[in-house]
């Protein structure tokens, strides 16, 4: 049977524990040993994916807090555009963007600060009023901390998808090591069917909620990977 990490996990736990009350000699004790060994190398494997997965998703949350920011900053300026004459109300940015404010701020983050960029570039070209270049500037510094937090995911993202691979390869060795065990154990218990059973019997699966990352606005082009 294949198990889950989640099982592999409680199950192995379990196995070790049980055989901690059994005396084992021969091929059964090295396999024992082996799979405890491939067990401790599992759970480490483990422990580091979730260690990365919180600095992976620390990054993750600097990069929306930018972005937040970025895209109130945006409405301020669509807002003084209106104000200054500069803009319509149905589209502040008609003359100056291909997109409007509604759809800009829903661009994938890299696409978003370069087009933050080309459009400031063509209302500062209007000679605007101070109101209006105050809230270009502001608008500019939040696209350079949206830049400089999706830069700053590189490291812990690939550090992430490291420990992650790391993790599927021990959880193949644990698998590897648990069948070795088994089998060493079915000839060693070959007569004592019931303490095979007592060893090896599952523990009863907890069903746990599936957690969903919400979505981002950036996971439809790939600018920030899963």
């Amino acid at each position: 049977m294949k198990f889950g990490l989640f099982d592999q996990r409680i199950l192995g736990a379990a196995v070790l524990e049980r055989f901690a009350g059994v005396t084992v000699t021969g091929d059964l004790a090295t396999s024992l040993e082996s799979f405890r060994l491939v067990h401790g190398a599992l759970e480490g494997a483990a422990e580091a994916v979730d260690e990365a997965r919180r600095a992976r998703d620390a990054a993750l949350a600097e990069i929306g807090a930018a972005d937040t920011l970025l895209d109130r900053g945006l409405d301020g300026l669509a807002t003084k555009l209106v104000g200054a004459g500069l803009g319509s109300r149905k589209n502040p940015f008609s003359s100056y963007s291909s997109h409007a404010p509604s759809e800009l701020v829903i661009l994938a983050y890299k696409t978003e600060v370069a087009a933050v960029r080309e459009m400031a570039a063509r209302i500062a070209a209007k000679g605007p009023n101070e109101e209006v270049t105050r809230a270009i500037g502001e608008c500019l510094q939040h696209a350079a901390k949206v830049e400089q937090a999706v830069t700053g995911l590189s490291g812990p993202q690939s550090t992430y998808d490291i420990k992650r691979a790391a993790r599927d390869a021990a959880a193949m060795d644990w698998s590897k090591a648990y069948s070795k065990l088994r089998l060493r154990a079915e000839l060693a218990f070959e007569d004592d069917r019931a303490t095979f059973d007592a060893l090896f019997t599952e523990v009863e699966r907890v069903q746990r909620p599936v957690k969903r990352r919400k979505k981002s606005k950036a996971d439809s082009e790939s600018d920030v990977p899963e």
